[in-house]
């Protein structure tokens, strides 16, 4: 009987590449589980998903999370909350950066490049599901106008392929450095459960 790969992430306007990338995946037998952010953090938590697209800030408290394949989510910060407030005002990325509590609010003053948020893997994750994932995130960001007419954002009265176009989805290695700071950073208010 064929393993099925438990996955979590929220289902808006730019998750849609790799959502569609999963669900159209020929080598990866997987379960979409999609919710706001702290649903996904809570059933990643519980050890109920193999994978999860999880905020960024909330890694270093996840034990047994490693941060995996060369997808994110990221933009410069600034022109990324402009765009994501005016196409997705519902967004729940949105509560972490508005607001007397949001962590990466510093950030709307900015213009650097920021990883929003990435996919974790849990700890016992073999290779080869590992790699189907990989590639089946790879088929949907090659693909964000199937997955734009799929999700029913065609008929938007905005740009949702333009606006995802413009999203910056790989996380190469000035970004990984970047996010290790930050999350390095974060060492002096908390200890980090995955020092990885």
């Amino acid at each position: 009987m064929a393993t099925v790969t438990r996955i979590a992430a929220v289902p808006y306007l730019d998750t849609i590449p790799f959502l569609y990338g999963v669900a159209h995946a020929d080598e990866l037998r997987a379960e979409l589980f999609l919710s706001d952010f702290p649903a996904v953090i809570d059933r990643f938590r519980r050890g109920e998903a193999d994978f999860a697209l999880v905020p960024a800030h909330v890694v270093p408290s996840l034990a047994g999370a490693r941060p995996v394949t060369d997808y994110c989510i990221a933009a410069p910060s600034a022109l990324m909350i402009r765009v994501l407030a005016e196409c997705e005002p519902e967004a729940p990325v949105l509560d972490y950066f508005y607001g007397d509590e949001a962590p990466l609010a510093p950030l709307l003053a900015s213009d650097a490049p920021f990883v929003y948020a990435l996919w974790v893997a849990r700890e016992g994750v073999d290779a080869a599901t590992e790699e189907a994932f990989r590639r089946a995130l790879t088929d949907g960001v090659e693909r964000i106008y199937e997955a734009v007419v799929a999700y029913g954002y065609a008929d938007r009265p905005y740009d949702a392929y333009g606006y995802l176009t413009r999203l910056d989805c790989i996380f190469d290695i000035e970004k990984r450095r970047a996010l290790e700071k930050f999350w390095d950073a974060g060492l002096k208010t908390a200890p980090r459960a995955n020092p990885g």
